[in-house]
């Protein structure tokens, strides 16, 4: 049988196998280097997505009524995406499906959460999500809190930089380590809403948060960040839920768990005007 696979062509190979669901057709990778080669070729890649994947707006694709372009109905491929080779990944990317997308929550599905569930490490995001940058206004990566194991995990994409028309970022309860990139915010200057909670979070808080003015919420609760608060955080006018604790911070005074008003403030901390802050004695000092 190996002199009759090596002596297929290229092209033919590629004709034959596009008609094999991209879940199992990897799997054919093993078989030889030859075939794997075959099967890691981005042309690959396009032949059979365009067998299977609807990659035009399709009929799950519906106006939200505010005008956002959302996928209320996902379909196979839209929670399948994150698991697929980065070939795959990248030419889903940029159909026009995904291009029109600007809302992605779909991996809170239960559909989504069965197939990841029993995998041995957390998913990284893909870099391919930089190719939604034209549209992408709202990213909801959270897993659910019923789910034993985190889905998500690695370090926090630079790629997230690109997508400047994002205004909420939600990666809440995963497994997500290391340090926040200042480089992800200087870009992301429309974010309303960021939630980082419950992950693996190290390191000091960067500068560039701080320069998000119309950032509403920001939750960081349960992570193992640490250092100094930064007075430049009274710069955050819009800034209306605040949720620091379960952290190694200091700053902030240990007693606040409270509403604030504006004229209420913090010892050192100007401009203030939140409406809720969570700052636990454990988790602060002086």
């Amino acid at each position: 049988m190996e002199p009759c696979i090596m002596n297929l062509p290229h092209e033919v190979l590629q004709q034959i196998l596009k008609l094999v669901h991209p879940k199992r057709v990897t799997k054919f990778k093993r078989v030889c280097k030859f075939w794997r080669a075959v099967l890691s070729d981005s042309y690959f890649a396009q032949l059979n997505l365009k067998c299977f994947a609807p990659l035009g707006h399709g009929s799950s694709v519906d106006p939200a009524p505010s005008g956002a372009v959302r996928c209320s109905a996902p379909n196979e491929f839209d929670q399948l995406w994150i698991l697929l080779p980065a070939t795959y990944q990248q030419f889903y990317a940029t159909s026009e499906r995904m291009q029109a997308l600007e809302t992605i929550e779909w991996y809170l599905d239960c559909y989504f959460i069965h197939p990841i569930r029993f995998r041995r490490n957390p998913l990284p995001i893909p870099p391919a999500i930089s190719l939604l940058a034209n549209s992408l206004k709202q990213l909801i990566l959270s897993s659910h809190s019923f789910v034993d194991k985190s889905i998500y995990g690695g370090e926090i994409p630079l790629e997230l930089a690109h997508l400047v028309h994002l205004q909420v970022l939600n990666l809440a309860r995963n497994s997500f380590r290391g340090p926040i990139q200042s480089e992800i915010f200087k870009r992301l200057t429309r974010l309303e809403e960021l939630d980082l909670s419950h992950n693996k979070l190290s390191g000091q808080l960067p500068e560039t948060l701080f320069s998000l003015k119309r950032l509403r919420v920001l939750n960081l609760n349960a992570n193992s960040l640490e250092g100094q608060i930064p007075l430049e955080i009274g710069a955050l006018q819009s800034l209306r839920f605040l949720s620091i604790e379960s952290n190694k911070l200091t700053g902030l005074d240990n007693h606040i768990h409270r509403p604030l008003t504006q004229s209420n403030h913090t010892r050192n901390y100007t401009c203030i005007h939140w409406e809720v802050v969570c700052v636990t004695k454990a988790s602060f000092g002086r």
